[in-house]
């Protein structure tokens, strides 16, 4: 009973120490617009997602679900290609690959060709970000909107 009772009070302080404190999302350094894959009906594309984590240990990025427009033009509901990891204590910028539905922004060509024209654009994400440590994972909302992001066409 004794080694029963200690492994739960390991693991309570364990969940309790990994639980982690709130993601800070405060805008978007630039989008780069990728290759488009007609077979799969996909838009690559690249966010430069500015994240602070304010834990004292790294976090995981597992999925993303935004709603993603970029220059008036709705990305529809774009997702994480890749995983990625967020250092401790850090403010800084990650480039977040994702994919987005063709058939959401080809009515809109001529304004995205604009955008990236101008180099820069209005950028609004919304939606939820999974994140966490180990077996511990949380979704975290993200809101904004931010005028003048830097917009490309990916090498």
């Amino acid at each position: 009973m004794k080694n029963f009772l200690s492994i739960v009070i390991i693991f309570s302080f364990f969940a309790i120490s990994c639980n982690p404190e709130p993601l800070v999302f405060s805008g978007v350094q630039g989008v780069k617009l990728g290759d488009v894959d007609i077979q799969k009906g996909n838009v690559a594309a690249e966010l430069g997602l500015k994240i602070k984590n304010p834990n004292g240990f790294s976090v995981t990025v597992y999925s993303i679900d935004l709603d993603l427009i970029l220059a008036g033009v709705s990305f529809g509901n774009v997702t994480l290609k890749d995983e990625f990891n967020i250092e401790k204590n850090s403010d800084s910028v990650y480039p977040v690959k994702i994919n987005a539905q063709l058939k959401d922004i080809m009515r809109s060509g001529p304004k995205i060709i604009s955008a990236v024209l101008k180099k820069e654009a209005k950028v609004e994400v919304k939606g939820t970000v999974k994140a966490g440590h180990g077996i511990f994972k949380k979704d975290f909302p993200i809101n904004f909107s931010q005028e003048n992001v830097e917009t490309e066409i990916a090498d």
